[in-house]
């Protein structure tokens, strides 16, 4: 009776320890933990890429994106300079590889590129105007996305 007690404790405390454990990745972010939309990656997108898959975006993103495929929210974000916008995201598989972004209105896509089934990154606007999210899938396989856009 006391080997299967002590058993059964010693199995709830790897378990625990088991489920507490979390990957983390590095990145670098200025110390105020805001990353300037103007120091992100760059590239240009077709405008025509709008009107293949969108993305319902503003409060909560559920989205599946096909292999090599980019989607844009279908709302504009209209954002005055030294404003904020958060990405909070998760995605599966967690090791596609996947880019977050925002598209200003010269039609240029600046992203972050993620690999580690996840982001949380705010970006500061540098100036007035009209901005759309984006998030690309440069994985060979469909992902699905989750999360939250704040503004």
């Amino acid at each position: 009776m006391r080997l299967k007690k002590f058993l059964t404790c010693a199995l709830a405390c790897i378990l625990s320890v088991a489920c507490l454990n979390t990957t983390v990745g590095a990145v670098d972010v200025p110390a105020s933990g805001v990353i300037s939309l103007m120091d992100l990656e760059k590239t240009h997108v077709i405008p025509s890429d709008y009107l293949s898959s969108t993305l319902r975006a503003y409060g909560t993103i559920d989205a599946t994106i096909s292999p090599g495929s980019i989607v844009f929210s279908r709302e504009t974000l209209y954002m005055e300079a030294r404003e904020t916008v958060t990405i909070n995201c998760s995605y599966n598989p967690a090791f596609a590889s996947v880019d977050f972004g925002l598209v200003d209105s010269d039609s240029v896509f600046h992203y972050i590129n993620v690999t580690g089934g996840s982001i949380n990154e705010s970006i500061i606007i540098p100036e007035r105007g009209t901005y759309t999210l984006g998030i690309r899938n440069k994985s060979p396989i469909r992902v699905s996305v989750v999360g939250f856009l704040n503004y």
